[in-house]
C-alpha cells in the first residue's frame, strides 16, 4: 500500500513538472506574438518634392491629423492611410476616401498652407480606453496640365540613388 502511495505520488509530480512546462511555453510564446514595435523615421527627398509635415494629437477617444506643406518646399497634394483594428468613424472637410484605402485632400497645398483636420474617432475602445491609429502620410508635387489646371500624379516613381 505504502509503494502504491507512492507510485501515485511520483506520477502526480511527474504531471505537475510536464503542465508547468507547457504552461511556460505558451506564456513566453504568447508574449512573443503580441509585441509591439515604434517605427519613427522618414525618406527625404530633394527639395521641389513636395515635402509635407504630419501633425497628429489625441484627445478624448480622437486622432486629429492635419498636413502642413514645408514652406520652403513646392506645393503639393497629399493624401493619409490609417490603420487601426479599432471601430472608427471618419470626418473632415476636403478630404475622400477612396477605393485604395487613402484618404485625399481635394485641394492642393502652397508652401506654408496646411490641410483641414481629418478626425479619426474611436466607437468602442478597449476597457482601458487606449487605441491605436497608424497614419501613413504621402504628399506629390502639384503637376499641371495644358490647360493649366492643377493635379496630382500619385503614379510617380521615386528612386534614391546612393
Amino acid at each position: 500500500m505504502q509503494e502504491e502511495k507512492k507510485v501515485k505520488l511520483k506520477r502526480s509530480a511527474i504531471i505537475c513538472i510536464i503542465l508547468i512546462s507547457i504552461l511556460a511555453m505558451g506564456t513566453s510564446v504568447y508574449a512573443y506574438l503580441t509585441t509591439y514595435a515604434e517605427a519613427k523615421g522618414a525618406i527625404i527627398f530633394p527639395k521641389r518634392m513636395g515635402k509635407s509635415i504630419l501633425s497628429e494629437g489625441t484627445e478624448n477617444l480622437q486622432k486629429k491629423i492635419v498636413v502642413k506643406v514645408d514652406k520652403n518646399e513646392k506645393g503639393a497634394y497629399v493624401r493619409a492611410k490609417i490603420y487601426t483594428s479599432e471601430y472608427v468613424t471618419y470626418s473632415g472637410d476636403n478630404w475622400e476616401y477612396k477605393d485604395d484605402g487613402y484618404y485625399y485632400y481635394q485641394k492642393p497645398l502652397n508652401p506654408g498652407e496646411s490641410s483641414s483636420e481629418l478626425l479619426v474617432t474611436v466607437k468602442e475602445p478597449n476597457e482601458k480606453n487606449e487605441f491605436d491609429v497608424i497614419v501613413v502620410q504621402e504628399a506629390t508635387p502639384i503637376k499641371y496640365n495644358a490647360s493649366g489646371e492643377p493635379y496630382a500624379n500619385w503614379d510617380t516613381k521615386y528612386s534614391i540613388i546612393e
